[in-house]
């Protein structure tokens, strides 16, 4: 899939490495999106599906078939967090959607949704999953419960 992704100019990945370790210690993904999300027919049998199923209801609803950015990824590795690479990422994002006069659309997880919030992302929607109906009957469900996703837009700062 990453492959597919690299020639094509709607899509943006940027990494952070550290200069010491050379490993990757955080990365990012956005695509810009020109046309209207397809919304799949059928019910999505595995939770990944599922998700990506109701985020793109949610992107038909909210975007009205006008061009956008969509954040796809934006991971920091749990032993650089706190350095300014979310941050970063979120930064140059802004930026770029700023420039492009576009608004930026995401799914936070509980962990990222601090930093959009603060980086000027207001929620839309949450989609809260109880991930106990994810999971296989021999699974343990005490250890699951619900999980909030926040769907999210920034719109573009005027300059």
């Amino acid at each position: 899939l990453l492959q597919t992704q690299l020639g094509d100019p709607a899509w943006l990945h940027i990494k952070a490495v550290d200069k010491e370790t050379n490993t990757i210690a955080a990365w990012a993904s956005w695509v810009t999106v020109s046309e209207t999300v397809k919304v799949g027919e059928e019910y999505a049998k595995r939770l990944d599906g599922y998700v990506q199923q109701e985020v793109d209801k949610m992107l038909v609803e909210w975007t009205k078939g006008e061009r956008y950015m969509r954040c796809k990824a934006c991971f920091v590795l749990p032993e650089f967090q706190g350095q300014g690479m979310g941050k970063a990422l979120v930064g140059c994002e802004n930026d770029i959607a700023d420039r492009k006069r576009l608004p930026i659309f995401l799914l936070a997880s509980p962990v990222g949704f601090p930093l959009y919030r603060k980086y000027g992302f207001q929620t839309l929607q949450d989609l809260d999953i109880d991930l106990r109906e994810w999971v296989k009957e021999d699974s343990d469900h005490k250890v699951y419960g619900n999980y909030r996703f926040r769907f999210m837009v920034k719109l573009p700062s005027v300059r």
